[in-house]
């Protein structure tokens, strides 16, 4: 048996951003391929050190305002510190359009095995024609995500080569 989920891009994702995305991940990744790495390229910038190091300080003194014994009584004092300690909180980047409602689609489990390159080629075809019902000229114009475990990425390699 195999199961699968067909889940929509948000509605931001349009025709035109997902063709420059594509060119943009070409570009990329042809810009890669051309550079060496080096050591120093693994190294953080001034400004991601100093957000470890805020980030990082804020952790010890939110697990010591946790855990030190006696602490927890209250009073002024326990409350100024409190009070530093959560205002002192590393600025997190947020992700564009928070709680934006994803639509899923899951078709029906697929008397199918994945766990030969044929056995995945027949998954592919049957969701493409019979539980998506995309006729192959529509199917063949536009790139779909395709994941999974390791080897039914391994074996969706292996079918796009052959």
């Amino acid at each position: 048996m195999t199961t699968s989920a067909v889940i929509a891009l948000p509605a931001c994702f349009s025709t035109p951003t997902y063709e420059n995305a594509c060119n943009m991940s070409d570009q990329n990744r042809q810009a890669r391929d051309q550079q060496e790495m080096t050591i120093d390229k693994l190294l953080p910038t001034q400004e991601q050190q100093g957000q470890l190091r805020s980030a990082f300080q804020h952790a010890v003194r939110s697990l010591l305002l946790d855990n030190l014994e006696g602490f927890t009584t209250g009073g002024d004092h326990t409350a100024k510190i409190t009070k530093k300690v959560t205002t002192g909180w590393p600025t997190i980047r947020e992700l564009g359009r928070a709680g934006e409602k994803t639509d899923f689609y899951p078709p029906p489990a697929l008397n199918e095995e994945e766990a030969s390159v044929k056995g995945t080629i027949r998954v592919v075809q049957a969701l493409i024609r019979d539980t998506l019902k995309l006729a192959a000229e529509v199917a063949c114009s536009k790139l779909r995500f395709f994941v999974g475990d390791w080897m039914t990425i391994r074996n969706l390699r292996s079918m796009k080569r052959i």
